[in-house]
């Protein structure tokens, strides 16, 4: 997970979504929407948790 940073940002205008954002070193940047900060910080979690437990 070293170098990967994760992100909820809000949405810049009502009726748009919040974004679950994860910033790699290599410049590459994932995005999901989600309709709530709390469901984009769960995905962020959710991802930053598998991330750092490996592979099986």
């Amino acid at each position: 997970m070293a170098g990967i940073t994760f992100a909820v940002y809000d949405p810049p205008k009502p009726g748009l979504p919040y974004l679950a954002v994860a910033i790699f070193t290599n410049g590459e940047v994932s995005a999901a929407a989600y309709k709530t900060a709390a469901e984009a910080e769960m995905h962020n979690t959710k991802h930053a948790t598998g991330i750092a437990k490996g592979p099986d």
